[in-house]
């Protein structure tokens, strides 16, 4: 398989022949086909998107780094014939045989350098994209992602035909088949035979992992947080400084904040009542109520939900109880607290309006 060459014509009387190399832009496809396939399609078919996206978390950014890090191709294997002569020990291809090997690495050092770099560099972006932005969702991890591999793709691309054409690096595909047969059967060095399975052992076992991270049904870890806010002097939303007492007819700004760990996109419900409640004896009953807020909303995985709104009370009495019913998806006929998912309280007391 050929890449695609053309040809530009300089200020001088010599030609500069321009390459696309067909590895770099078949990377490119594969990415953009997996950010469509992860943004496209449902949760439902997360094990066949974390199939698909391993190759880009384990393998695509180290080899875009190699790649704009070594643009050379090396002669070793690469220039020998059919025959399984090597032509760079002829005296004529000496000088090229030299040029080759500057700033050049063999296929197994490539192979293993984008695997190793990219196992080592994607924490670190994480961990970076985690600190600028305070949560890791898919999203930013993604476009970290893609940024990198797009900037050391085009440098990669830029370096290669800075080179003459024949010492471009490109992938030996008519040699790949026979390069691996030699390697499994023994046909190199033993060392370099022991040094290669080491590798691929690594590999396999690392990427293994991270797909094992990625596939198995994470128990224990999903869940839904609710906090009652309210909001200071400076604007910001604290848990504290709740109102005690409140006045009929008069509003009270609150804020419910919903946080989504649950893994998937979800809908929730908040119901808030405020209640007249008996509690004598060891239970608490609700003798009156009056439904003083409402809202449903579809928050996004790892994404919170802050519902600022208004309390008006109507009802008046002393040690009246505000409460909170978080639902996922619909609410029941009569909501409380033996069908909420999640349930905020605060005592309050609420005196008549003095009009």
């Amino acid at each position: 398989m050929d890449e695609n060459t053309h040809s530009v014509q300089s200020s001088g009387s010599s030609t500069i022949s321009w390459t696309v190399p067909l590895d770099l832009v078949a990377m490119i496809l594969f990415v953009v086909f997996v950010d469509a396939l992860l943004f496209t399609t449902s949760t439902d078919v997360a094990s066949l998107r974390a199939v698909f996206a391993l190759p880009v978390i384990v393998f695509i950014p180290g080899y875009a780094l190699v790649a704009s890090l070594f643009p050379r191709r090396y002669a070793d294997y690469e220039r020998r014939d059919s025959s399984g002569t090597d032509n760079s020990t002829m005296a004529s291809n000496a000088g090229l045989q030299r040029s080759f090997q500057v700033r050049s690495i063999d296929w197994r050092a490539r192979l293993a350098l984008s695997f190793g770099l990219s196992l080592s560099m994607v924490p670190l972006l994480g961990l970076a994209l985690g600190t600028v932005t305070s949560s890791l969702t898919i999203e930013p991890v993604l476009a970290g992602l893609n940024l990198f591999i797009l900037i050391t793709t085009g440098v990669a691309v830029a370096r290669r035909n800075r080179l003459e054409k024949e010492e471009r690096f490109r992938v030996p595909y008519r040699n790949c088949l026979r390069v691996i047969r030699e390697t499994v059967s023994g046909g190199t060095r033993r060392f370099d035979h022991f040094i290669t399975v080491f590798l691929l052992v690594t590999v396999v076992a690392a990427a293994g992992t991270m797909g094992w991270v990625l596939l198995a049904p994470q128990s224990g870890e999903s869940y839904t947080g609710a906090t009652l806010l309210t909001e200071n002097g400076d604007g910001e939303l604290t848990a504290s400084g709740y109102p005690t007492t409140l006045t009929q007819g008069t509003g009270e700004e609150l804020v419910v904040r919903v946080s989504n760990n649950e893994g998937v996109e979800t809908t929730y419900t908040v119901v808030g009542e405020l209640q007249r409640v008996d509690t004598g004896g060891d239970s608490t009953t609700v003798t009156d109520s009056e439904t003083v807020y409402r809202e449903q909303e579809t928050v996004g995985t790892n994404e919170p939900w802050l519902t600022k709104h208004t309390v008006t009370p109507s009802m008046t009495g002393e040690d009246l109880r505000l409460a909170y019913y978080v639902y996922r998806g619909d609410t029941p006929d009569e909501p409380g607290e033996a069908s909420a998912y999640r349930t905020l309280y605060l005592w309050v007391d609420v005196s008549a309006s003095e009009s």
